[in-house]
């Protein structure tokens, strides 16, 4: 046996020791032009396709592959020593489709014919729907934070604003970029803006109600500055361990100007029964 020979058999014999060594994980050894040569149990665990059925078989077609770029691409980088990475769709044998993180790395040998490809794959399937499933959930807050005709503020139990409903934004005058990560004292006039951290302090600390779970007349203050009568509600709720508050606000300034129109009619048709009562 001459030596380029003894060689290429010595890098045969390492491709099987590492499939061997990593014969639990997801990887598949293939030539350039993406002929499989190894296939570990990971992989047949994976992707449902036994050792002898995927050996030989090209991979791409194997597992339906859609790849981010072109493949030729990929082929150019790895072939120049430039480990690639990405993620990839795969299909199992059962035609279930499978989010992969994928990473491929040269082997080079003597023989630059060949050369292969070590590419290992780690499932990222359920990671992508609990992306998918929490993009959703976001959309959804959205569109509630959009229409719900009451303004409504989410804050943290440090009273920093997390969320601000279109509604608020008409109320108070600010766009909730403005007032997201700030605290939510910003929108209440003295002394109650000073005064806020010790009720909120005093309540996680005590767990007397003042305001949570009903609602309460109080002073809000705009953008502008001026100050308007609300109604606030505020719910409660636990989320990743923390606590964080909900509040609901009503502007009641149209209803108190009517109220105040209405007692000044009163008092009106009271002085003017008075006047005839004296005559």
């Amino acid at each position: 046996m001459n030596d380029q020979s003894q060689d290429q058999q010595t890098a045969e014999t390492r491709l099987d020791e590492l499939a061997q060594i990593l014969d639990s994980a997801n990887i598949v050894v293939h030539n350039f032009d993406g002929i499989i040569r190894r296939w570990t149990k990971g992989c047949e665990r994976l992707y449902g396709w036994s050792e002898q059925e995927a050996v030989g078989r090209v991979v791409h077609e194997l597992l339906s592959t859609i790849f981010p770029e072109p493949l030729e691409e990929i082929r150019n980088k790895v072939a120049r020593q430039i480990a690639w990475q990405g993620e990839l769709v795969h299909r199992h044998k059962d035609g279930k489709r499978i989010i992969v993180a994928s990473r491929w790395v040269a082997a080079f040998s003597v023989d630059p014919d060949k050369q292969v490809i070590v590419q290992t794959n780690n499932d990222i399937s359920h990671l992508k729907q609990m992306q998918a499933d929490l993009a959703a959930r976001e959309a959804h807050l959205r569109s509630i934070l959009a229409t719900v005709p009451e303004a409504m503020i989410v804050i943290d139990e440090s009273g920093v604003i997390a969320s601000f409903s279109t509604a608020a934004e008409k109320m108070f005058g600010y766009p909730a970029e403005d007032v997201q990560g700030r605290n939510v004292s910003m929108l209440m006039p003295s002394p109650d803006r000073e005064a806020h951290d010790g009720y909120l302090s005093h309540y996680l600390t005590t767990g007397e109600r003042r305001i949570i779970g009903y609602g309460r007349v109080v002073s809000g203050q705009r953008k502008d500055g001026t100050v308007f009568p609300m109604e606030l509600s505020v719910g409660e709720a636990i989320a990743n361990g923390k606590r964080i508050f909900t509040g609901f606000v009503r502007d009641l300034t149209s209803r108190h100007k009517i109220e105040e129109e209405l007692r000044q009619s009163q008092k009106m048709e009271a002085i003017g029964q008075l006047t005839v009562s004296v005559r």
